[in-house]
């Protein structure tokens, strides 16, 4: 019992008994459940989240391996795509294929689309795990590759 009267004591600030109906409205308020929560989310977060080097999670694939899929959208025809037509989204993807097409330095280029499964893993500010999807990636003549992201 001792115990469990420093526990109430250290929670509150003075002893309290926990079992009193004002004190069960007060610990199963929507504030006292947000502190509750966010008090071990902190503390669990420090012991589960890790900072780690970036690795690849296996030698890679071709993305002309990428097997045909339907696409309703605008599309574009061009000669340094590995597809035969460049998927694009909106018209602002589509104006970022033309200008890949006709850019001297870019070998070789591609919409990424959804059906070849490139995604990076990172955590936002908050610790929540996300996957990244970038939009594009490309071959420069001097052979260094660009993974691109289109915002209008």
């Amino acid at each position: 019992m001792r115990g469990l009267l420093a526990r109430e004591a250290k929670a509150f600030g003075q002893p309290v008994t926990l079992n009193e109906p004002a004190m069960i409205k007060a610990i199963s308020s929507n504030v006292a459940q947000y502190v509750t929560v966010k008090t071990f989310v902190d503390a669990l977060r420090k012991l589960v989240i890790s900072e780690l080097e970036p690795q690849l999670l296996h030698a890679g694939r071709l993305l002309s391996e990428t097997p045909p899929f339907p696409w309703s959208r605008a599309t574009l025809a061009a000669g340094k795509c590995i597809f035969n037509l460049v998927p694009c989204h909106n018209e602002f993807e589509k104006e970022f294929a033309q200008f890949q097409q006709k850019a001297a330095y870019v070998q070789i280029f591609a919409k990424l689309p959804e059906q070849f499964g490139f995604a990076i893993e990172y955590t936002d500010s908050a610790g929540n795990l996300w996957y990244y999807e970038p939009d594009f990636v490309v071959l420069g003549t001097d052979g260094t590759y660009y993974i691109v992201e289109t915002k209008g």
